[in-house]
């Protein structure tokens, strides 16, 4: 589980599952990979700010657009 370290955080945390991510039609990793969309898009609009995790790493970065990750919404 991936816990905030702000100091703004309230202590809750969040269950995201490793859903894995379609490309092409085909589903992978599906149990073993987490791969969520943020919803900051780039300019270009053919990427995206992603957050992937497995095995006990977790990376932020950017991915393709055309890759169909996972989106969690959020209620404000």
């Amino acid at each position: 589980m991936i816990k905030s370290t702000s100091s703004t955080s309230t202590g809750k945390s969040i269950f995201l599952p490793a859903a894995g991510y379609k490309s092409a039609g085909a589903s992978y990793s599906v149990g073993a990979k987490g791969c969520y969309q943020c919803s900051t898009t780039h300019s270009n609009s053919s990427s995206v700010s992603a957050l992937t995790f497995e095995s006990g790493s977790h990376l932020i970065g950017d991915k393709s657009r055309t890759e169909g990750y996972s989106v969690r919404p959020v209620l404000k």
